[in-house]
């Protein structure tokens, strides 16, 4: 499938950074995290890439997300009723203008040279629908984090099949052509719509990955990504999906296993965060429960789960919850 593209004399670049109608639009969903929406907007409006529109997309949040946005003037307001992430997306870039499309969740934040990147990536491989870059990790009770390592850059829909490289949306940037010709963000598989989309450009477009780092992924208790059973399985569907093109190469099918075993990892990692947190025996409780229930879904994350563990016993990330580690061992041998 290919995508009309326009192409002029005048560079994207020199386009964005002038005036005129806006020539990239970033689209912030939010949802109960009005607490963070301020930060978000405050980091596109610094950006050094100045020709640009803000749209939020409120999606029937219950907090006070209308008078955050009210506190800007440069930002247009959509409210729906609560409907999902996928489905608020897809109401934001109906309402955009820009040539350029950016999804910035409401709890992230883009570095000050985003959109530039952005801009002059698309502007460089105009045979790509999509491009996108890394992202700095942040934990919000700390403040620490890490940076996202380097990405492979060839064969992309193999390498995505292996595992999603894009960890967060507003890591990458994409034409607003391709949702006019038909693709979208799939509301069936809401946890992980976004891995969903990715795959489907990496098969079916040209997309190219420039490695810079260009924005802020804050991990809190909140994050969907904490709902370990829910992302398993939206996961694991999503890369069902794609059987009927692992034909198409060699490669594919033995990256589609690679792609189970990295999402029993993810959860082995993320159950782990989770035992490793400041917690009480209520707590401990529900955690222990939650991280069975996603480990039992499919009996394949058992040993790639303890793998896991054993490898984090080793580093002593968690011996100080041993005796919580070792009920969950027991559970899941019991």
């Amino acid at each position: 499938m290919s995508i009309h593209l326009t192409i002029s004399t005048e560079s994207d670049i020199e386009k964005c950074a002038g005036s005129g109608p806006p020539f990239v639009s970033v689209i912030i969903t939010c949802y109960k995290q009005a607490r963070f929406l301020s930060a978000a907007i405050t980091s596109v409006r610094n950006q050094t890439c100045q020709n640009y529109e803000i749209i939020v997309v409120d999606d029937g949040s219950p907090d006070d997300t209308a008078a955050v946005v009210a506190t800007f003037q440069d930002v247009k307001y959509v409210r729906q009723s609560n409907c999902g992430c996928p489905a608020a997306r897809n109401t934001g870039w109906k309402a955009c203008t820009g040539k350029y499309i950016v999804f910035l969740d409401a709890d992230d934040r883009l570095l000050k040279d985003a959109l530039a990147i952005g801009v002059r990536s698309l502007d460089e491989h105009k045979d790509a629908a999509l491009v996108f870059g890394r992202c700095h990790m942040i934990f919000a009770d700390t403040g620490l984090g890490y940076v996202q390592g380097p990405q492979p850059t060839a064969d992309l829909y193999c390498e995505m099949l292996k595992g999603c490289m894009i960890w967060h949306p507003a890591s990458m940037m994409c034409r607003r052509s391709i949702f006019e010709s038909g693709i979208d963000f799939d509301g069936s598989s809401p946890m992980c719509s976004d891995y969903d989309f990715y795959l489907k450009m990496a098969r079916e477009h040209q997309i190219h990955c420039h490695n810079q780092v260009t924005s802020e992924y804050v991990q809190h208790q909140s994050n969907e990504s904490y709902n370990l059973t829910a992302m398993m399985q939206g996961t694991l569907a999503i890369l069902a999906r794609q059987k009927p093109y692992l034909s198409e190469k060699p490669e594919y099918l033995a990256a589609y296993k690679a792609g189970i075993n990295s999402a029993f990892d993810f959860i082995g990692h993320k159950l782990i965060d989770q035992l490793c947190m400041p917690h009480n025996q209520k707590s401990d409780r529900h955690r222990v429960l939650s991280a069975l229930t996603a480990i039992v879904h499919d009996p394949r994350a058992i040993p790639r789960v303890l793998s896991v563990f054993q490898e984090a016993h080793k580093q002593g990330r968690i011996v100080c919850d041993r005796e919580l580690v070792l009920r969950v061992f027991r559970a899941l041998f019991s």
